[in-house]
């Protein structure tokens, strides 16, 4: 997925989010700011098709930054069973700064299994999570859920809990951003290894950026997110289906995936539907033409019909 940037922190970076709700001025200070409109308009049209790219680069940052870390442990631990009741450093994870990980073997089994949980310390990490260059600071709670196999295995199931600890961060060149909350990420493959799946679903995961400009919030609720991956033929399917809330504006934009998002290798999706519909019930419909351009349809009114549509790159969103 060649053209979504700005995934982990994306959200909370953007400031306003990149959406179209709100033309009025703002704040700076992450409260609500009656003197901006709650609705998408003809005039932030073209930011309204952003939210759909930040929304799908930030569940697939999540789910990226969950198989790496998890996979990472897992091979640098494989032989080191005894030792993984204390924390131990993991390698390879991080190009720079350290990663470690206390393994709590609640059934004694030597292995991952459901109810055993993981803590992991990240001191000053940097990893690359959808072509962006991040540190991450802070710790994070793994439970497991379901292990049913393991990536490598052919077919397998995996659920995990995730909880960010108090202090949670995650910096890029751009900024930084707070963490609260959690997510659920699963993965499984089928078909003997020929496609997998990976998803992130939850209630409440919360990013807070402190800059010059003031703090902002930005808030996912009864989110989830899929990826879908044929390995034969390099396609890959995502949808992407929940809420983002922004403090700065005091809005919350609802987005559903009504078509499957679908690419090949690394480009962008040639085909897919998102519908966005904002606090004052007025939407915007992404459509995916091709893997260079989308159609965003306005419905200002909210009442099923488009008043306007433009086609622009997806480079522009």
């Amino acid at each position: 997925m060649r053209n979504m940037r700005r995934g982990w922190i994306g959200l909370a970076l953007v400031g306003v989010l990149g959406l179209g709700v709100g033309c009025g001025g703002s704040s700076g200070n992450g409260g609500d700011d009656s003197s901006g409109t709650t609705g998408f308009t003809a005039a932030n049209l073209e930011k309204a098709g952003a939210t759909g790219n930040e929304t799908l680069s930030t569940g697939y940052s999540l789910a990226e930054f969950s198989q790496k870390v998890l996979l990472g442990w897992y091979l640098d631990t494989a032989e080191k069973t005894a030792a993984r009741a204390v924390a131990l450093p993991v390698s390879g994870v991080c190009t720079s700064g350290t990663l470690d990980v206390a393994f709590t073997d609640a059934d004694e089994s030597g292995d991952l299994s459901a109810g055993d949980t993981l803590v992991f310390a990240f001191s000053a990490c940097r990893m690359t999570i959808d072509d962006e260059d991040l540190q991450f600071d802070g710790t994070v709670t793994v439970t497991a859920g379901v292990v049913n196999g393991w990536p490598g295995g052919g077919t397998y199931t995996l659920e995990l809990g995730f909880s960010f600890q108090s202090g949670f961060s995650v910096s890029s060149t751009d900024g930084s951003s707070s963490l609260s909350g959690g997510f659920t990420y699963t993965e499984s493959s089928a078909s003997g290894g020929l496609s997998y799946q990976l998803g992130v679903r939850g209630e409440h995961l919360e990013f807070v950026e402190t800059g010059d400009s003031g703090t902002y919030t930005t808030r996912l609720s009864d989110f989830s997110f899929v990826f879908t991956f044929y390995t034969a033929d390099e396609v890959y399917t995502a949808e992407a289906d929940g809420s983002v809330y922004d403090s700065d504006l005091g809005a919350t934009v609802f987005f559903d995936t009504t078509t499957l998002f679908r690419g090949t290798s690394d480009e962008n999706p040639s085909e897919g539907v998102m519908e966005m519909t904002a606090d004052d019930n007025s939407r915007v419909t992404l459509t995916v033409l091709d893997n260079t351009r989308v159609e965003l349809a306005l419905d200002a009114d909210g009442d099923g019909t488009p008043e306007q549509t433009v086609e622009v790159l997806w480079d522009d969103l």
